[in-house]
């Protein structure tokens, strides 16, 4: 739509009614005399249409300069109108807006810069009242301005006119120390505009959370078990430090590997096997003995316990849990079995030589009897003593 003359600016509006006005004059001056002239031929009437033509052009004139002045007047109010709710509309906005917004203008040639706003949203931020800072020095209100590196880019930004983002960086002087993310731009008329959002309980809830996962992970990078977690294809998405130590693969060159090709070729099916019912979901965990493959060729007895992991729509996205190398037990174990073997088997022949041994004896303890027997017969001493037996005692 056209923008009408006078309606946002005042000299367009009156540069419009004197050109109306002067074309109006004009028009009647040359026109006018020619008509009467060719109406009227006599002096007399012609001097009485004269006067009654000015008059006439005094009455028409009035009422048209009147009608454009008060088109103007009208267009000017609306104008003001359309400024001073354009104004609260603004200043609505200035005031109420979580972020920091402060406007300066330059001085000593661009060196320094000076409030010329500052809204509640600043206030609460750095804690410094509108009415405290405006017109003094921003190196003034913010002595730890330029050694955050805040001040070039004002400076920049005012004789580039390019607006530029100045990162999270952290603000502190005596009195004041947050962490703020600052856009810096320029307004036609030469003044520059901050607007900075506090980021500092994000940052310090972001420390806390680093130190708590720095915590977290040298716990578990110092744990004997490897923890783990996979995805719900079996990837390995999560090994600790023991991964190494007890495997002997890099824990990068493993991560986005499928687990179930570190597992010993003879036990992959078992294992699948074993894990079955927990990815049925008819147990919470699952607990077995397997062995993975190590780097060198060889292999570990490994204890694998292991549990689903859900999302918030109790949909299975993985598994976690640790692996124990339990290489040391299982082969005491061993040792043990082929001991028992071994002793049992010793123990058979033991049995079997007493039993030898026991019936050799026995045979010649019936000699003995008999050979007594025969001497008892024959009036002759019993040479074998044999009272321990109850037969022979007297």
């Amino acid at each position: 739509m056209t923008e009408k003359p006078g309606l946002s600016n005042p000299l367009g509006g009156t540069t419009y009614i004197v050109v109306i006005y002067a074309a109006f004059g004009a028009l009647w001056i040359l026109l006018s005399d020619e008509i009467v002239a060719l109406l009227i031929s006599e002096p007399a009437q012609i001097v009485m249409i004269s006067m009654l033509k000015g008059w006439f052009y005094i009455a028409v004139t009035s009422l048209l300069l009147y009608g454009l002045l008060r088109r103007h007047a009208e267009a000017v109010r609306r104008t003001e109108e359309s400024l001073h709710e354009s104004e609260t509309r603004f200043r609505d906005l200035f005031d109420n807006m979580s972020d920091g917004v402060a406007i300066y203008e330059t001085a000593d040639g661009g060196a320094d810069f000076h409030f010329v706003e500052h809204n509640k949203g600043g206030e609460c931020i750095t804690g410094l009242a509108r009415e405290s800072v405006i017109g003094r020095s921003v190196r003034e209100a913010f002595p730890g301005i330029e050694s955050m590196g805040l001040l070039p880019v004002f400076q920049r930004v005012w004789r580039s006119g390019e607006p530029e983002y100045f990162p999270v960086t952290q603000y502190c002087d005596d009195k004041l120390n947050v962490w703020v993310d600052n856009y810096v731009f320029r307004l036609p008329s030469g003044k520059v505009v901050a607007i900075y959002r506090d980021v500092t309980q994000r940052r310090r809830a972001e420390d806390e959370m680093r130190e708590s996962e720095a915590h977290y992970r040298s716990v578990v990078d110092n744990l004997k078990e490897v923890v783990f977690q996979t995805d719900a294809q079996g990837i390995w998405t999560f090994l600790n430090r023991s991964w190494t130590e007890i495997t002997g693969f890099p824990v990068q060159e493993s991560l986005g590997t499928l687990f179930l090709d570190y597992v010993h070729p003879e036990d992959r099916q078992r294992n699948q096997e074993l894990f079955e019912p927990l990815i049925q979901r008819k147990k919470e965990y699952c607990r077995h003995e397997i062995r993975y493959l190590h780097k060198n060729g060889g292999f570990r007895w490994i204890e694998v316990f292991a549990r689903l992991t859900l999302d918030d729509q109790d949909r299975i996205i993985g598994t976690s849990g640790t692996l124990s190398d339990i290489s040391i037990r299982k082969y005491a174990e061993e040792a043990l079995r082929r001991q028992a073997e071994e002793l049992i088997e010793r123990n058979a022949e033991l049995v079997r030589f007493n039993s030898a041994m026991i019936g050799r004896e026995l045979d010649m303890i019936e000699m003995k009897k008999r050979i007594n027997e025969l001497s008892r017969q024959l009036g002759l001493e019993r040479p074998y003593p044999l009272a321990f037996l109850d037969e022979e005692a007297p």
